[in-house]
């Protein structure tokens, strides 16, 4: 689904916080067509909480859509002639919280999430049809968070200023701040279709749409900090201590016990079974279940209308452990039986691969047994096989 071109490692190392990378041709599967993004719009409301038109600010949900009645039910829907009279004007679409309407922006999500060991929303998608004489919609901003972009139809050009305010935490926006961006960009570079632009928090960056068609999706990725480690350690190991729960009183010394707190807060903070504890608190909100279902493989239970050509993938929330040859899903250990876990291990280092080459690699002589073990794996949400017929 997506050729980062490095290893998980070498990212935390080179890239993490640390600078934007461009990414070209890193989308290995063209994901979202017109049609696609022709039912999202059917099945997305036009209310401001997910779909958001912008033209020189947020447009008003009555300006473009209206209320109707359909089989006795009220709800919004478009009016096309204003809408498109927007959009041809240069206005932006953006669908918030795409992962909710689209499996696809979800197994995107996912995938970030699991390459980066940090938690993602499921993306924003933006749509644009036409320019703005070489302005943003959103004009310069930073994000409080990490930013993968991902270029699905038509070009976008993206500029990328250095941080003037490093690392922002949630309540740090660029307004509330007041910085102002760098002059001249550290990279300007024009986002084609199958492209994808890291860029980390607090990294000034301006998007400008050109004069065609473009469709991107932005997937935030949400790292917890130092700070939340240590207010989360202090607020669960301190409210035991009668001295943390000691009040301050006007013309009153709290120094001794203000010592006290200090000393057991830092006691508690660097207890290295304490950062075990909260990274495993991290690392089970990686793996919220989405449920995606596939009713072919109940026609089908041995692959056998399979053409190989499906792109079989393994899921973003499992993790395997080769010590004792299983996977864990959503907090369950299951054991694969033997072509099972030859199948999860070939996944597990090359990525997605066709039902063919995957057979090839996992069990040359044993095709259909690896078929069937795939569509065995998938029933049970540990693998995902492609487009079905």
């Amino acid at each position: 689904m997506i050729d980062f071109g490095m290893t998980a490692q070498d990212f935390r190392e080179r890239l993490l916080e640390q600078r934007p990378h461009l990414l070209k041709g890193a989308l290995v599967e063209s994901a979202f067509s017109w049609s696609d993004l022709n039912t999202l719009l059917f099945l997305i409301e036009p209310t401001e909480s997910l779909f958001k038109l912008f033209s020189d600010g947020l447009v008003p949900a009555e300006n473009f859509s209206k209320e109707v009645v359909e089989l006795g039910l009220q709800r919004r829907r478009l009016d096309k002639e204003r809408f498109y009279r927007y959009i041809a004007n240069g206005a932006t679409l953006v669908l918030d919280r795409l992962e909710l309407s689209s499996p696809v922006a979800r197994r995107y999500s996912d995938e970030i999430s699991r390459f980066t060991g940090q938690t993602t929303n499921g993306g924003n998608g933006y749509l644009t049809f036409a320019g703005r004489a070489g302005r943003g919609t959103f004009g310069k901003h930073w994000d409080v968070h990490d930013v993968f972009a991902m270029q699905f139809i038509g070009r976008k050009r993206w500029q990328i200023y250095p941080p003037t305010f490093p690392l922002p935490l949630i309540h740090h926006t660029y307004s509330v701040i007041g910085d102002r961006s760098p002059a001249t960009p550290a990279i300007d570079c024009v986002l084609e279709a199958g492209d994808m632009l890291y860029i980390p928090r607090g990294w000034w960056h301006n998007v400008i749409p050109l004069e065609e068609a473009s469709f991107h999706l932005s997937v935030g990725v949400f790292a917890p900090t130092v700070i939340d480690y240590v207010m989360w350690s202090c607020n669960r190991y301190l409210q035991s201590q009668p001295a943390a729960r000691k009040g301050l009183n006007a013309g009153t010394t709290n120094r001794e016990d203000i010592v006290k707190t200090m000393q057991l807060a830092s006691a508690a903070v660097l207890n290295p079974a304490h950062l075990a504890e909260f990274m495993k608190a991290v690392e089970e909100r990686l793996h919220q279940p989405a449920v995606e279902v596939d009713l072919g493989l109940f026609a089908d239970p041995r692959g056998e209308q399979l053409s190989g050509s499906e792109t079989v993938r393994l899921n973003a929330r499992c993790k395997l452990d080769a010590s004792r040859a299983e996977v864990a899903l959503d907090g369950v250990r299951l054991k694969p039986d033997q072509l099972g876990w030859l199948l999860l291990k070939a996944l597990s280092t090359s990525g997605p691969l066709t039902l063919a080459a995957l057979c090839q690699r996992a069990a040359p002589h044993a095709g259909d047994a690896i078929r069937s073990a795939a569509v065995d794996l998938a029933k049970r949400d540990v693998v995902s096989i492609g487009t079905r017929h």
